[in-house]
């Protein structure tokens, strides 16, 4: 591959995955008014789902949110929606977690993911086992990289 031909080839990417990013964006919004939620509630529930209960200042940090209003106001949302619950931790009964309530609420916004995760697999379903192991470690990547450039690391 000439340098022309690795440069044309990084730029592609560049563009693929910017046009990846706006549609991944685009789709939660859409799900997200579909489901009559919040982006960024929704994006809380996600994270909370993949990283497990976290202190509202923690919660705050890693959403870019206010550790005052802007976190109380969310979480008090979703809250009275039946998606969230504050407990206290039982290491340190000082603090309070915040943890998903899994329930009806949970199991109707799950629903919306539906049409993505059927078409994903029908998207996948040719794919050899090394090349989804390839597409999986490039999208880790990927997520490591933005990670490491956010102001606070999730």
């Amino acid at each position: 591959m000439t340098p022309g031909q690795r440069a044309e080839a990084e730029q592609a990417l560049q563009q693929a995955l910017r046009i990846h990013t706006m549609r991944t964006v685009l789709l939660i919004q859409a799900i997200a008014s579909q489901a009559r939620i919040n982006p960024i509630d929704l994006q809380c529930l996600n994270l909370l789902a993949l990283n497990g209960p976290m202190t509202p200042s923690r919660l705050a940090e890693a959403m870019c949110l206010t550790k005052g209003g802007a976190i109380t106001a969310m979480i008090q949302r979703l809250e009275n929606a039946g998606y969230l619950e504050r407990t206290r931790d039982l290491s340190d009964r000082r603090q309070v977690l915040v943890n998903i309530t899994p329930g009806e609420p949970l199991r109707r916004l799950m629903t919306h993911f539906e049409p993505v995760t059927t078409a994903l697999a029908a998207l996948t379903a040719d794919y050899t086992t090394e090349q989804l192991r390839l597409i999986t470690q490039f999208t880790a990547d990927i997520n490591n990289m933005i990670n490491r450039l956010r102001p606070t690391p999730v």
